[in-house]
């Protein structure tokens, strides 16, 4: 069965003996953060009418909905619905349930997720799926009550990476581009075509965080509804212009095309994060096994957020300038130097974000 605590967490995929029902280990960095956002998301919460109920949509051992109602039972009152389309993983999700004295706290369902999301409202909705969660996207957020959260996890990356273009385009009517921003151009595609998506509806979706990881990205956006909202909302959506010749980029409201430009989008142009929701995550529980990754994450998030929708990467840079690659710090007292702002971002270990233009890089570094 699962483990009570994260730093209990076994090595290697769980699979209960004789079924199908998968658990994943590797996924415990988004367990313990989801915990911490969803805690902050109770605090900042006045008095509910009524009780709050939280979702996990794609359960399957149920681990992410019986750590919620275990670890954050005491703060608000709440009731988790567990589904999980599988049958074989129901009865383990409810010995699990009973293993952690969770019965009164607790409902499972084994029902299809989209039939689900048209039956009830939730203030709290978590949808990891493998592959997409683009079928499931039009109901939940729909589902979510006003003010709500809503979490997606997609796994899809490669079409959104532009290794599968055609399938992006299919997906979610966007083009993407292979170069070295693209995990973050990616992500913003995926954001941007929620927000097209919500639009259709009069609901606005705000990234209280939006980040990639592995091979997956993984959406905290908070829900609000009214026409004027989703307007504002997709102001943020656009394109960026990025020069083959020269490395330059900038963003458009439309899309640009010729022998020297290609266009990316249309995606998510504003702030990855709410950088005050951000910076108030407690993310140093000792239970957390992967609270020394969450602390770093969460140093590098709230700095990135302001910054342009793209980033550089230190190779890349130096091979388009033909110049010995420098250090991070060495380049980033340089700009600093010179007025502009510099910050590490957690898209690649070698890259930086700065609103530097690649014209000030070469007048700088070169």
């Amino acid at each position: 069965m699962i483990p009570k605590h994260s730093q209990q967490e076994i090595k290697g995929p769980y699979r209960a003996r004789g079924t199908s029902v998968f658990y994943n280990p590797q996924m415990v960095f988004t367990r313990d953060l989801t915990i911490a956002v969803v805690e902050h998301f109770i605090e900042e919460q006045k008095k509910p009418a009524q009780k709050m109920k939280f979702l996990d949509g794609l359960a399957g051992t149920g681990v992410r909905g019986i750590r919620l109602a275990k670890e954050l039972k005491t703060k608000s009152e709440f009731d988790v619905v567990i589904n999980e389309g599988n049958p074989e993983a129901i009865d383990l999700i409810k010995t699990n349930i009973k293993l952690n004295s969770l019965e009164d706290h607790i409902t499972v369902e084994n029902q299809n997720l989209n039939t689900l999301l048209t039956s009830t409202k939730f203030q709290f909705i978590d949808i990891d799926p493998f592959g997409s969660a683009v079928s499931f996207f039009d109901n939940a957020v729909r589902c979510v009550r006003p003010g709500g959260l809503l979490a997606l996890t997609s796994t899809d990356t490669a079409p959104l990476c532009g290794t599968y273009v055609r399938t992006c385009k299919r997906r979610y009517d966007a083009t993407p581009a292979k170069n070295e921003y693209m995990h973050e151009s990616g992500l913003r595609i995926l954001m941007g075509a929620f927000a097209r998506t919500a639009a259709k509806y009069d609901i606005a979706i705000e990234p209280i965080l939006l980040y990639s990881m592995d091979y997956y990205f993984r959406l905290f956006l908070k829900v609000t509804k009214g026409a004027r909202r989703a307007e504002e909302m997709l102001s943020g959506v656009g394109h960026i212009v990025h020069n083959r010749s020269n490395n330059h980029r900038y963003s458009a409201p439309e899309p640009e095309s010729n022998d020297n430009v290609y266009s990316i989008g249309p995606l998510w142009l504003g702030p990855l994060n709410d950088s005050d929701f951000v910076s108030s995550l407690n993310v140093s529980r000792n239970h957390f096994g992967s609270r020394t990754q969450l602390k770093k994450m969460c140093s590098i998030w709230p700095e990135e957020s302001e910054m342009p929708p793209w980033h550089f990467d230190i190779n890349n840079v130096a091979s388009k300038l033909k110049i010995q690659p420098r250090k991070f710090k060495a380049i980033q007292q340089i700009l600093v130097a010179n007025g502009f702002s510099m910050v590490p971002t957690h898209f690649s270990p070698q890259g930086f974000k700065t609103d530097a233009t690649m014209e000030d890089l070469r007048k700088l570094l070169k």
